[in-house]
């Protein structure tokens, strides 16, 4: 009786499996989303203190970061007091971001003065070459309602015997917030510039440098992106004989216009206008150049490419 029990279970068990389909069908799992590196979400700024925010909008992806050159020429209608003049400036600028919330921004640029100008004479004069470190201290929420914080340092380069740049090395520091809303991104940040003692004795000794800026960017296509930056910056008095004697302040407003004409080509167009002409000729002689709207209105145009 036994066996017979165990004979028939052992035909179930194989009348049971043997006869059902079987799948061979390689199963292949579905790759998991590669991260996205999203840059820096500030709007574009037409200054040379910051070049990544020329494409922010875009996401990128990538181990080894995110490389921009950028080239641009542009003219500034300088007056100041009586003096006034046009002055063409060619400026150069890198930014490389890496995949480790550390980010490099690099400018430089050199000026040319008008022959009629009275401000100032000369042709490739150098100006005062940039160096801008920025680490992302703070990062919250997704691609579309990212929020963040950078912290910055760096340094603006001192330059002998140029009358478009500075004798004085200017420290830098300052912080960097933004916020996106779709295809909007609001942005805020202070910088202030710690600035040294000149070494040319016919150049104006001033006081530290503060700019506060708020900024609004709207990504109109994916080949198209506008901003507009307001700013306020005041230039404390210096100390000395040779020295500014009172504190200075105006305000700027910059609109930009990005035209994407590749993957890795846009064309940049903007502008810089200033609230107020400065009545202090003196001025001249500290060598502001490389702060926008010191001196007088700009438009620029150029080239950023993306690598």
């Amino acid at each position: 009786m036994k066996k017979n029990l165990l004979l028939f279970f052992t035909l179930f068990l194989i009348s049971k499996y043997s006869f059902a389909l079987v799948d061979y069908t390689e199963s292949s799992p579905e790759p998991a989303p590669a991260p996205t590196k999203i840059k820096r979400i500030a709007p574009p700024s037409s200054t040379n203190t910051s070049v990544a925010s020329s494409s922010s909008l875009v996401s990128r992806s990538g181990p080894s970061g995110m490389f921009e050159l950028a080239a641009n020429y542009g003219m500034i209608d300088a007056q100041v007091g009586d003096q006034s003049g046009k002055v063409n400036v060619t400026s150069f600028q890198a930014h490389f971001e890496t995949s480790y919330n550390i980010w490099l921004d690099a400018a430089w640029s050199m000026g040319s003065f008008d022959s009629n100008s009275t401000i100032g004479e000369g042709s490739s004069q150098k100006g005062n070459p940039q160096v801008i470190l920025g680490v992302n201290w703070l990062e919250f929420g997704g691609g579309a309602d990212r929020a963040s914080m950078d912290f910055i340092g760096g340094a603006n380069i001192g330059q002998k015997n140029s009358g478009f740049g500075t004798s004085r090395t200017d420290k830098i520091v300052g912080v960097e917030t933004a916020k996106r809303f779709g295809t909007f991104v609001f942005g805020l940040g202070y910088r202030v510039w710690l600035t040294g003692n000149p070494s040319q004795e016919s150049e104006l000794s001033i006081g530290n440098i503060q700019r506060l800026n708020a900024s609004l960017g709207w990504m109109v296509s994916p080949d198209i992106r506008f901003a507009v930056e307001a700013a306020t910056v005041s230039i404390g008095s210096g100390e000395g004989d040779n020295a500014l004697s009172e504190k200075i302040s105006f305000g700027t407003v910059s609109p930009s216009l990005q035209l994407t004409i590749s993957p890795m080509v846009s064309l940049d167009l903007g502008a810089v206008f200033r609230s107020k002409r400065l009545k202090d000729e003196n001025l001249l002689n500290a060598r502001l150049w490389n702060l926008p709207g010191s001196y007088g209105n700009k438009i620029y145009a150029g080239l950023n490419f993306s690598l």
